[in-house]
This record gives C-alpha cells, structure tokens and sequence, in this order.
C-alpha cells in the first residue's frame, strides 16, 4: 500500500486553513451581522415597556444594577470558588452548589469595570451560571415610565431605569469571552 504524502499535506493544510479561519468572520460575514444588527436596532422600539419592571438590584463595582427576576433561579453568599485553569478573566472559576458544579463569572469584568470584592452569587436560567456580585440590594419594582431601554437582548445592558443599569442574562451568556465556555442547559 503507498501513502499520497503530497494529498495529506493538502488536506491537513486545508484543514488548518479553514481551523485558523473558523473563530474570523470574512468581511463580507462582518457586514452580514452588522446590517442584522442595524436593522434590529431600527426595528426596536426605544420607547419604554408598558408594564413595570420587577428586578433585583446589586451593586457590581460600586454601581447599581438589576436583572429581570425572571431570569434568576436564587441568589446565595459566594461559596469557595475553585479556580478553573485556561479560564477566560471573567471566569471566578467553578462553585459547588449542592453536589452541582457551576461557573461562576466577575460581573464586573464583563461590564468593564475592575473587579470588585463579590460577596454574592446570582444564579441565572437557562444554562445555569453563577453571577458574582457585591451587594445585593434587593427587589424593587421599577416603573415603566422611568425605563429607556436602548439595546437588543443581547447586549448587557439592556437599559437605564431610575439610576440602574437593568442588564440581560442572555447579554451576558452571549459576552465574547464565555463563549468558548461550554454552559450545560438547565434541565
């Protein structure tokens, strides 16, 4: 049996090509997505939601923020973290919240802040993560006609309602640097 030596090298150049290639969209990819973008953005309305909005409010790097609580499962003191070896900066590193492991990720980070000293850990949906956070402030029901929400979903920061920053679990699932993390689906 004889081996094509030349028709592996080129398979193997190819299949390092389309590796190298795979994690950069083309330019023509990259406009795709901005025109995607450009018009959700157009088609969102900017005006407020019509019904109030219940959240939890923490501080996160001495600002105030919230979350839908529709998006939260519990909210606990953070328990010992074990740090996760590769981890992107935003991975705190692995919790274990009754014999399930969780990732648990600095929400300061992820807001581009420095991070902070997070006493707290907000458990999201589906897939399951730990938000680190310092305080936690509790539920407050912010009114609709105070809110200007000015993002997709799948930006962090969804919107401004009475001095805090309202944030989208799914913005923050989707950051660019959880993204090679694989996240387990809530069951």
């Amino acid at each position: 049996m004889r081996i094509d030596w030349q028709a592996i090298k080129q398979r193997l150049a190819a299949s390092q090509e389309a590796f190298e290639s795979a994690g950069h969209p083309s330019l023509g990819q990259l406009e795709a997505i901005w025109r995607e973008r450009a018009r959700l953005l157009a088609n969102r309305s900017l005006a407020s939601p019509t019904a109030d909005i219940s959240v939890l409010v923490f501080t996160v790097a001495g600002e105030a923020c919230g979350v839908d609580l529709r998006g939260l499962i519990e909210v606990l003191p953070l328990p010992p973290v074990a740090r996760v070896p590769g981890a992107p900066p935003p991975v705190l590193g692995a919790v274990n919240l009754r014999g399930d492991i969780r990732l648990a990720v600095d929400t300061a980070l992820l807001l581009g802040r420095p991070p902070g000293t997070p006493r707290y850990l907000l458990l999201t949906r589906a897939p399951e993560l730990g938000l680190a956070v310092d305080t936690v402030d509790g539920l407050h029901r912010l009114p609709a006609a105070h809110a200007v929400f000015t993002a997709p979903p799948e930006h962090i920061i969804l919107g401004v309602a009475d001095d805090v920053r309202v944030l989208s679990v799914t913005g923050i699932l989707s950051h660019p640097s959880l993204q090679p993390l694989p996240m387990r689906k809530a069951e």
